[in-house]
């Protein structure tokens, strides 16, 4: 059985947003961007710790559930490099907290700092939304998630 930890960040005194490379544009999800974020997810996760032998058909399936109406549009933001989804962050409503679900990074973008800086973009987003906290949850081993949302303020529950 896999084991997540919940991870909480109350919405105050947050760090200042980081830029990207000029080359790179930000911008807020949107339903067109569907099958980009199954793609994304998808080599996203191959060959890491939350990998579980996925294939295309999954991943557009778990893309498809997390645009159920709860998807919190407006704090969920994409990185693209030449109109390819390379890095994206998806946030929700869930069991009445607000949730971040996913923040993905093709393997050739990762240790850029794309999740860090799209972590501290929808944090500033949910608080001038007037959002108190927001949650997530990191699958036990996942070190490179554990970095990012501890350096983002988050804290770890019991």
């Amino acid at each position: 059985m896999v084991t997540r930890h919940e991870y909480v960040r109350a919405l105050t005194d947050l760090p200042k947003p980081e830029s990207l490379r000029p080359e790179l544009t930000v911008r807020q999800v949107m339903e067109a961007d569907r099958e980009g974020l199954a793609s994304l997810m998808l080599e996203a996760y191959r060959g890491t710790i939350d990998y579980d032998g996925e294939t295309i058909v999954e991943a557009r399936d778990e893309i498809e559930s997390s645009f159920d109406g709860d998807q919190l549009l407006d704090a969920s933001f994409v990185v693209e490099d030449d109109d390819v989804v390379v890095s994206a962050i998806l946030v929700r409503r869930w069991e009445g907290t607000v949730l971040i679900g996913y923040v993905m990074t093709l393997p050739d973008y990762k240790g850029q700092g794309l999740a860090a800086a799209l972590v501290r973009m929808t944090l500033s987003r949910l608080a001038a939304a007037g959002e108190t906290d927001v949650h997530a949850f990191i699958t036990a081993g996942n070190f490179p998630s554990e970095r990012v949302f501890l350096a983002a303020g988050f804290v770890r529950r019991p």
